[in-house]
């Protein structure tokens, strides 16, 4: 039997039941979740065409087409465009990656084969377990070019038919693009370095409120001055900004990273869309003219791949651990309760870059050879690692931003405060436990006949704050009533 499954965002599949491990038959049917896994997105690099084949262990490129069609052409009746945009805060690099769409399955991504620039944009973060990662991402997606009715291209159907898959996967790798996605994609990695997991989570929920219009760019950017300046933390902020798509104007500054999420996807419409994923399509799903033909089964490399990844990062971590140690190494110490080696915490961070080396190799082999592949030995656990002083500084307790307030109201109540990007709801200082005290003055303001305006704040609006602070809040006194005639 002969089924067409449908499936958004992926090319209509023609399945036959299977008979077995590579082969199509008169067996059981073809689920949906079969024809999901043989689809895969991986981000778009230079020499990728739709019909070539692809290497995933690897990643790389083929030269020949291993798939033909009649013609490219995208989802009738679907010229419109898919934006997707938000910020998350993320606590650790693999959980990064998954975010920016770069995977384990992502042709050899994680083991940095893959010569997409995604890969080199993530990297550049440092990978300790002291920084959290406030994300921005906006996700611009057009129509889907498929190729249409794809088979064998003349090359790849010889090698079929003459039951060579050495020479096949050689030739035309285990997958072929069956299309590409357009349109374009803009990151922006807020980097919080610091011996505080609270500081670092506080001023993330900032950039988090600062995306979703909580807070101005210029009130975000004194909350990241004033906590750099009052931390005793070692707080450090990094921006770390990344598109595929138009470029306008460079993102030197807060305003301009913000405003560019938010005009972004007008910025890769049209002829300005930009090429920055592919989809790849196991050769297994098209018709064969060989039934007994098998394609090379890489399971194993692909776990043993994984196992390494995962390791790996597991060692990236440690290394760039030890790093910030030997920066700020008197607010540690060993887990006994005795003072830190600095010769100890060098010699051990090189074990570990010389790891690092090691797995990066072994993964080169194993992505190659299949007999070559095997888990490796190496463990995070045989290293010992400084930890944090019982009275290394910390900041009091949890961080709060003072709001903008316009009236007393709003202090006590919270309120809508208008700004030039918009209206923005302040909350009020007991939501966010805050104290407050006021101090009355004459008004400025002629005919301030009930007072209450907010003429100042100290601390000031924006700044960030430990929850307790009291904030003087100066308002106007209502204008005397004339005596009446």
């Amino acid at each position: 039997m002969v089924r067409v499954l449908i499936v958004p965002g992926v090319a209509p599949v023609v399945v036959k039941a299977r008979d077995g491990p590579g082969r199509i038959g008169a067996g059981a049917p073809v689920t949906l979740s079969e024809v999901l896994m043989a689809h895969r997105e991986v981000p778009f690099s230079n020499g990728m065409k739709i019909g070539v084949g692809y290497d995933r262990l690897t990643g790389d490129v083929l030269p020949s087409a291993g798939a033909v069609g009649p013609s490219v052409s995208g989802v009738a009746q679907a010229g419109g465009q898919q934006v997707s945009s938000d910020c998350v805060i993320v606590q650790d690099v693999e959980t990064l990656h998954k975010s920016l769409g770069v995977s384990v399955d992502a042709g050899g991504s994680y083991m940095g084969f893959s010569a997409s620039a995604k890969v080199d944009y993530v990297s550049g973060c440092d990978f300790s377990s002291f920084s959290t990662y406030a994300l921005v991402r906006v996700s611009v997606q057009n129509a889907f070019l498929s190729l249409d009715e794809p088979v064998l291209s003349p090359d790849a159907h010889q090698l079929v038919v003459n039951g060579d898959p050495e020479r096949f996967r050689h030739r035309f790798g285990d997958t072929f693009i069956s299309g590409i996605r357009t349109g374009g994609e803009y990151f922006a990695i807020y980097q919080l370095t610091s011996t505080s997991q609270s500081e670092r989570e506080t001023l993330a929920v900032q950039v988090h409120a600062a995306f979703n219009g909580g807070l101005t760019s210029a009130e975000l950017n004194t909350a990241i001055n004033t906590a750099t300046e009052r931390s005793q933390s070692h707080l450090a902020v990094q921006v770390h900004v990344f598109r595929q798509g138009t470029v306008s104007h460079a993102d030197l500054g807060i305003d301009d990273i913000m405003r560019t999420a938010k005009t972004f996807p007008v910025d890769v419409s049209g002829e300005r869309a930009f090429p920055y994923a592919v989809l790849l399509q196991d050769y297994s799903r098209l018709r064969q003219p060989n039934d007994q033909f098998n394609y090379l089964d890489i399971q194993n490399q692909q776990e043993t791949l994984a196992d390494l990844a995962k390791r790996r990062f597991e060692f990236l971590q440690l290394r760039d651990d030890y790093s910030y140690i030997l920066k700020h190494l008197a607010d540690f110490q060993n887990p006994d309760g005795s003072a830190v080696d600095r010769q100890k915490v060098a010699a051990d961070q090189r074990a570990v870059i010389d790891a690092v080396n090691t797995m990066q190799q072994q993964a080169a082999r194993c992505s190659r050879d299949a007999s070559r592949c095997e888990f490796t030995a190496f463990d995070v656990g045989a290293f010992e690692k400084p930890v944090l002083k019982p009275g290394a500084p910390t900041p009091a307790g949890p961080l709060v931003t003072v709001p903008m307030w316009n009236t007393e109201e709003h202090a006590l109540e919270g309120g809508t405060v208008t700004f030039a990007t918009g209206d923005v709801f302040e909350p009020s200082a007991a939501s966010l436990g805050l104290l407050l005290v006021f101090v009355r003055v004459a008004s400025p303001f002629q005919g301030d006949d009930r007072g209450g305006i907010v003429l100042g704040q100290d601390p000031p609006a924006g700044a960030l704050v430990p929850v307790g602070t009291t904030v003087t809040v100066t308002v106007s006194k209502p204008e005397p009533t004339p005596p009446s005639q």
